[in-house]
């Protein structure tokens, strides 16, 4: 009896197995998806930061642009007034100033050119960017519903296992399911191992040869002591797709 219903726990560890695997391909899914999405916010807000940057320059440009104009605007009152001026040493400190005028705003006009040049290449490579982004934009949404199509169907598999599961278990005594529980919870998702060889399947100890014998008989439920896991000889695996093939052949 304790043999059937080792062998009636060890199809529900089976499916426990593929219940295991996909919850946790459930929760590794939605992380790819949302590695794409923070690449697309990250290249949004790169875009944001240089879009302001291209203004600051176009800004500044403008500003100084309307430095040059009043300077212009005032070298040409100084020139002016330089023709009328008929003190040496006068005209001299006036004609000092307007040559140091003139070379501040030619400095201050090579400053405007290489603002505009440094805006005009920016400009070009945000729009690169924002191509790049909107054929990323394109993917997310692809990845966005293909995942929540395959999360739809790991949700119907996990149900559907579930269901199986739900069947075969209340064939189960009350102890030995709690006790295949309570280990299950602890080694993720396995609570019961074959024993093969003289050896554990779930962690390769080899066990003890009277531990060996007592599973073989498959009269107790017997732990490995290394991992704690339930404990099944594979040779009752064997032995019963024997017996149900000698059930069909006599049918």
């Amino acid at each position: 009896r304790v043999r059937e219903h080792l062998l009636g726990l060890f199809e529900i560890q089976r499916i426990d197995v593929v219940i295991h695997e996909l919850q946790e391909k459930r929760e590794i899914i939605p992380v790819e998806l949302g590695k794409l999405e923070a690449d697309i916010t990250s290249r949004k807000d790169e875009i944001d930061s240089m879009v302001e940057q291209s203004e600051n320059y176009s800004k500044e440009a403008s500003n100084l642009e309307g430095v040059v104009q009043a300077e212009n605007l005032k070298l040409r009152k100084w020139d002016a007034r330089l023709k009328d001026i008929r003190n040496q040493r006068e005209f001299q400190a006036l004609s000092r100033e307007i040559e140091s005028s003139k070379r501040a705003n030619e400095n201050t006009e090579e400053r405007i050119l290489e603002l505009w040049k440094t805006k005009e290449a920016l400009d070009s490579d945000i729009e690169e960017k924002k191509a790049s982004l909107e054929e990323l934009s394109l993917v997310c949404d692809e990845k966005t519903v293909a995942v929540k199509e395959e999360l739809a169907e790991i949700e119907s598999s996990i149900a559907s296992e579930t269901a199986r599961r739900d069947v075969l278990q209340p064939n189960i005594p009350t102890n030995l399911w709690r006790r295949y529980e309570r280990i299950r919870d602890k080694r993720k998702g396995q609570g019961l191992v074959l024993a093969t060889g003289g050896s554990c399947e779930g962690c390769n100890m080899k066990l003890l040869p009277q531990l060996y014998i007592v599973l073989q008989r498959g009269e107790t439920v017997e732990e490995c002591p290394a991992c704690n896991r339930i404990l099944l000889f594979q040779g009752f695996l064997s032995q019963e797709g024997s017996e149900e093939a000698s059930v069909e052949a006599n049918a």
